[in-house]
C-alpha cells in the first residue's frame, strides 16, 4: 500500500512536471539520479524538494552540499527529490519556441550542446585533478556553449512573436468588427502584452 501511494505521488509530480529521482551530493556536486540511471546535475537554477515524509522540503544546493547527519554523511543524500527548472530560468523562451527549435534542423545540434554542457559541468564539479588552467578552459567551453544555445533559441523566440503579431492583428480586426462593448479596451490590452514581449526580445527599446 505504502509503495502504491509513492508510485502515485511521483506519478503527479511527473506530470505536475518535475523531474523524479535520488539525490545524490558528491563532493562538491549535487545531481538528480532518475530511475532510468540517468544522472542530472543541478544547480542553482533548480527548484529542489525532497520528500519529508508526506510533504515536502525546498532546499538549496548550499543546504544539500552542507546539512551533514550525526554521522557526518549527507543529510539529503539518497532521498527521494523531485526538481524543475526555476520560473526565471523557465521564463526565459517560450516553451512553443523551445518546441520549434527542437523540432527543428537545429534540434540534434541542441542536443549535442545539452550533453557536451552536462559533461563538462560535471567534470568540473568532480574532477580535484584539474588545474586552474583546465578548469579555466572547461568554463570558457561551458559559456561558448551557452552562447551558441541562447543564439539558436533567440531565432525561434523572434519567429514567435512574428507569429504571435499575424495573429493578433487578425483578431483585432475581427473584434474591433463586432462593436461587442469593451472590444477596443481588449485589443489594447492585448497590444501592451505584445509590445512588453517585443521588449524582453530585445526588438523595441524601453
Amino acid at each position: 500500500m505504502e509503495y502504491l501511494a509513492a508510485h502515485i505521488r511521483e506519478t503527479a509530480d511527473i506530470a505536475g512536471g518535475y523531474l523524479t529521482g535520488t539525490l545524490f551530493v558528491e563532493g562538491e556536486a549535487v545531481g538528480l539520479q532518475r530511475q532510468n540511471g540517468e544522472e542530472i546535475l543541478l544547480d542553482d537554477t533548480y527548484l529542489i524538494e525532497v520528500r519529508n515524509g508526506d510533504a515536502y522540503q525546498q532546499i538549496t544546493i548550499q543546504e544539500a552540499l552542507t546539512a551533514i547527519t550525526g554521522e557526518g554523511w549527507p543529510l539529503y543524500a539518497g532521498l527521494y527529490a523531485r526538481v524543475k527548472k526555476g520560473q526565471e530560468e523557465m521564463n526565459t523562451h517560450s516553451k512553443r519556441a523551445l518546441w520549434l527549435a527542437i523540432n527543428s534542423e537545429h534540434g540534434d545540434r541542441l542536443v549535442e550542446i545539452a550533453q557536451e554542457h552536462t559533461a563538462l559541468a560535471r567534470d568540473l564539479a568532480v574532477n580535484k585533478h584539474l588545474t586552474d588552467a583546465e578548469k579555466e578552459s572547461y568554463k570558457a567551453r561551458i559559456e561558448q556553449l551557452r552562447q551558441e544555445r541562447e543564439t539558436i533559441l533567440q531565432q525561434f523566440e523572434q519567429r514567435q512573436q512574428e507569429i504571435l503579431e499575424k495573429t493578433f492583428a487578425w483578431e483585432a480586426r475581427r473584434m474591433v468588427e463586432s462593436g461587442l462593448p469593451g472590444a477596443h479596451q481588449a485589443v489594447a490590452a492585448y497590444s501592451d502584452r505584445l509590445l512588453e514581449n517585443k521588449k524582453v526580445l530585445g526588438g523595441v527599446k524601453a
